[in-house]
């Protein structure tokens, strides 16, 4: 049961990552899977130190009896006792006693596999991520919602292709942007820089008038909000998830933002409310209820920056047409970066850059 919840636990943690990381939930995360790790391996050294012990009873047991008929021998033989058949006798008993010893040397394999397995994890714990804190970090006042890409230049580590070339843009406090194009052309991977899961190759990337290579990996992220196409959900209460976005909300701060996001009735009609346990990565709820209370957390969080990617493509149009409109005129006072396919989700932004793949 122990073993479950925490394999429950890591599925949830993995794929839910870039809201982990946005959000700031990383620290909390590992410390839970640490204490859960650490009741299975009480269990477990309890466990072992039984089996053990009840394996070397009989063990124990094999190798007194051969003492005591080799120790007999050999008095026998001392004093006459034994001949050529007893001695015989005692060879027979020698080659039996190496049996314990032949049993532990069928350990190694176990023990060389054992090493190869602590050998690669050991390697992935020396594996260093692909952005850093800066050695003198910056610290950031107030953030005003400014952003500011300049001549940015991009290519995954892993692929030839260059994703983005020379992208210049500037978003000021309060506008609403959007980025268009076709799949593969850059316009998640520029959401993705801005949160510096990447460090761009060229340019710069400025946010309220700072460099955010300059920042901490904390102070970058905490100016921003974020709702992904595929919403990730924990296994816990549907106020707990859409808390995320601001764990000191109160109660009626998270039905406010269950309002703004056009989920609130659905939830009051559960049998537990906001209660409701929305199940394992959300699996008892539909893609649009999920995405709904996405876009709750994301209002839930006060940030000057809010990121959406395709925030309305579970939805349907009636409310598409709310939620946006919420989303515009709520929230005027905060800057907001759109990735859509929808010609209607960016029909109300400021404006709107196509990024191409040539």
């Amino acid at each position: 049961s122990l073993l479950g919840d925490l394999k429950s636990y890591l599925i949830d943690s993995l794929k839910g990552i870039k809201e982990i990381i946005v959000f700031g939930k990383g620290l909390e995360r590992l410390s839970n899977i640490d204490k859960k790790g650490n009741e299975i391996n009480g269990v477990l050294h309890k466990l072992i130190r039984h089996r053990n012990f009840v394996m070397a009873l009989p063990d124990l047991g094999r190798t007194l009896a051969r003492v005591a008929v080799m120790a007999i021998c050999s008095y026998g033989m001392m004093i006459g006792e034994v001949g050529i058949g007893g001695a015989a006798v005692l060879m027979v008993v020698l080659a039996s006693s190496f049996t314990p010893v032949i049993a532990i040397s069928g350990l190694s394999g176990s023990l060389l596999q054992t090493f190869a397995a602590a050998e690669r994890v050991f390697a992935l714990e020396d594996e260093k991520p692909q952005v850093a804190d800066p050695v003198n970090p910056k610290k950031m006042g107030v953030n005003s919602g400014e952003i500011c890409f300049n001549n940015i230049g991009f290519t995954y580590p892993t692929r030839p292709n260059v994703v983005i070339d020379d992208f210049n843009m500037t978003a000021q406090k309060g506008e609403k942007i959007a980025f268009v194009g076709e799949s593969g052309s850059g316009k998640s991977t520029a959401l993705r820089l801005l949160l510096r899961y990447w460090d761009p190759n060229e340019g710069e990337i400025l946010v309220g008038g700072t460099n955010i290579k300059d920042l901490t990996l904390k102070d970058c992220r905490n100016n921003f909000a974020m709702l992904s196409q595929d919403t990730w959900l924990m296994n816990d209460t549907i106020e707990e998830n859409i808390r995320i976005g601001n764990p000191n909300a109160t109660h009626e701060e998270v039905v406010e933002a269950a309002k703004r996001a056009c989920i609130h009735e659905f939830i009051e009609n559960l049998p537990d409310g906001y209660q409701s346990n929305a199940g394992e990565m959300g699996s008892r709820l539909s893609g649009g209820e999920r995405q709904r209370i996405g876009i709750a957390r994301v209002c839930l969080r006060n940030t000057p920056i809010m990121i959406l990617d395709e925030p309305t493509s579970s939805l349907d149009t009636l409310n598409e047409k709310s939620i946006l409109k919420t989303l515009y005129t709520e929230f005027k006072d905060r800057t907001i970066i759109t990735v859509s396919h929808r010609a209607s989700t960016v029909a109300g932004c400021d404006r709107v850059y196509r990024l191409d793949t040539n």
